[in-house]
């Protein structure tokens, strides 16, 4: 029996010790790496390798160690053909950090004596490096695109800070458009599955939403090109919804299978514009997360989307503190109407009919965000007409009802009697 228990003890050791790692994968540069096998390095010389990549060495010292220089040395060298801003991810929650990505293998492991200090590394790769990178390329200040993205720009992009600062007004809409694209099998974002339509946790889809805007306005808008000026130079996402999500519904969940699939596809979708760096946390790593904060955040996010979920049952009281509110909340009220203000500090959509010339038909619009066709007027028509044509019928039957116990004028009745007899 002490046997047992004692194997028990060793066992759940073991495991706690292989738990413990946080894997770090790179997805730009080039890899030179020998062994087979990945290297598992101790935090501070994580810290010390990751400081090294991003230029931010200065700021820290390697206290005489050789073996963290040798590692440095051997694990990562860029390719000075190829330069990108960069991106650096923090991501909390994942069920199996060593196996991350399928046909990726990390670039190292990270071995953790005290669960306390991958609290210190997060802080620093969220907190410190930014500031770090603004005093190194001169920065005025680090910008907050969201609660959960940093970045840092040699000249700044005012635009970019400004569409991000409008992202959670349009979030409850434009996932709302995501998941009805899932109903009508006509999803227009590639790589997403259906079954994230089920997932309710609001801190995933607000990060979620925020990748996939990110990425968009990497491709679509030419404010943000990698060869731009004003570029984002260094990016940092410090993202907490998985471990939100798993504690929720479990790591086995398939619905945590998919989002985690989803929100990785998102971040390596980035590599074309970015040199990408995730460091993967596991879930046992609860000092990692700031629970205050993220409870917070979910409040906020419950709220933003209870709010819109009015908004779409009522047409008119849809209130939006300003015109930039009214059009990112109603996406320009879908371009039916437009935002006007109806009131001290309420602005709403105001709804304008449209006329299709191959048609010949002019279409009124209601709702909030001027979306729902106005069928107010067909509505009443078909009604009433319905509702006449249910009254001549009854009427009618009520009529040949009446008619049919009438008692037959005389001559008839005559006429029947004789004919009886």
């Amino acid at each position: 029996m002490k046997l047992a228990s004692l194997c028990s003890l060793v066992l759940a050791s073991a495991l706690a010790v292989c738990a413990s790692n946080v894997a770090v994968y790179e997805f730009s540069g080039e890899r030179i790496i020998e062994k087979k096998d990945v290297q598992k390095v101790s935090v501070n010389t994580a810290l010390l390798y990751l400081a090294d990549k991003f230029g931010l060495d200065e700021n820290y010292s390697l206290g005489g160690k050789d073996e963290t220089l040798e590692f440095i040395d051997s694990v990562h060298r860029l390719d000075a053909d190829e330069e990108k801003p960069s991106l650096l991810v923090i991501l909390k929650g994942v069920d199996s950090p060593s196996n991350l990505i399928k046909d990726h293998e990390a670039s190292f492991e990270v071995r953790v004596d005290k669960r306390k200090s991958v609290k210190h590394l997060t802080k620093a790769l969220f907190k410190d490096f930014p500031k770090q990178y603004a005093r190194l390329v001169n920065a005025s200040h680090v910008a907050h695109l969201t609660e959960e993205i940093k970045y840092v720009s040699g000249s700044g992009s005012a635009e970019l800070t400004h569409d991000f600062k409008l992202f959670h007004r349009e979030l409850p809409q434009k996932w709302s458009n995501i998941v009805e694209s899932f109903n009508s099998k006509q999803n227009v974002m590639e790589n997403l599955d259906s079954s994230l339509q089920l997932v309710n946790d609001k801190l995933y889809i607000s990060e979620l939403m925020q990748l996939i805007k990110f990425s968009s306005k990497q491709h679509n808008d030419a404010s943000v090109e990698t060869d731009d000026a004003d570029a984002p130079a260094f990016v940092v996402a410090n993202l907490d919804s998985l471990f939100s999500l798993g504690s929720k519904l479990g790591y086995d969940a398939r619905t945590y299978k998919v989002a985690k699939a989803a929100l990785v596809d998102c971040i390596t979708a980035l590599q074309s514009s970015f040199d990408v760096t995730i460091v993967a946390l596991g879930p046992e790593h609860k000092h990692a997360c700031n629970k205050g904060h993220m409870s917070k955040r979910s409040q906020e996010l419950s709220e933003l989307f209870s709010n819109f979920a009015k908004r779409e049952t009522s047409s008119s009281g849809a209130c939006f503190a300003d015109e930039n509110e009214c059009g990112a909340s109603t996406h320009n009220c879908n371009s039916h109407g437009k935002c006007s203000k109806v009131g001290a500090k309420c602005w709403q959509c105001v709804c304008s009919p449209t006329f299709d010339k191959k048609t010949s038909k002019t279409t009124k619009w209601t709702g909030y965000d001027c979306a729902k066709k106005d069928i107010a007027a067909q509505a009443q028509l078909l009604l009433w007409t319905s509702i006449a044509l249910l009254v001549t019928l009854v009427g009618g039957i009520k009529l040949l009802f009446n008619i049919g116990n009438d008692s037959l004028p005389g001559v008839l009745e005559a006429a029947t009697l004789k004919k009886a007899s």
